[in-house]
């Protein structure tokens, strides 16, 4: 899969592989938050996904995983480059993992791959 699409190189793999894991964690993150908070009803703790809209009125829970892992390839590229990457940057200001994601801009490799890697931690089956 990753080899077809123009990866060739392990390491860029991984990196890839572990964008898409770090999205993931902070959506299951935010749903734990979302039970405990339901479970004692107190409001949630750690908020990651911010209620509302972002400044093109888009909902900012169309962010998460959850939603992320039904989008057609195009749709996920284009949401994981131009929306998941740089609300990544903004979490925690500069003492958190928005540094280690400073220098992300997109995605290196055309959609399909991008969507291939993103069915595998999710138990979808790829494209084929």
């Amino acid at each position: 899969m990753f080899w077809s699409g123009g990866i060739a190189n392990p390491l860029e793999v991984i990196e890839q592989i572990t964008y898409l894991l770090f999205i993931r964690g902070l959506s299951d993150v935010h749903t734990l938050e979302g039970n405990r908070a339901n479970t004692t009803r107190k409001p949630m703790r750690r908020r990651i996904f911010p209620e509302g809209k972002d400044d093109e009125n888009r909902s900012r829970d169309d962010l998460r995983w959850s939603r992320l892992k039904h989008l057609d390839a195009k749709k996920l590229y284009a949401t994981v480059a131009g929306r998941v990457f740089p609300f990544i940057q903004t979490l925690g200001g500069d003492a958190s993992a928005s540094r280690w994601f400073a220098d992300i801009v997109t995605f290196r490799r055309p959609p399909a791959v991008v969507f291939d890697a993103a069915t595998l931690p999710s138990g979808r089956s790829a494209r084929c």
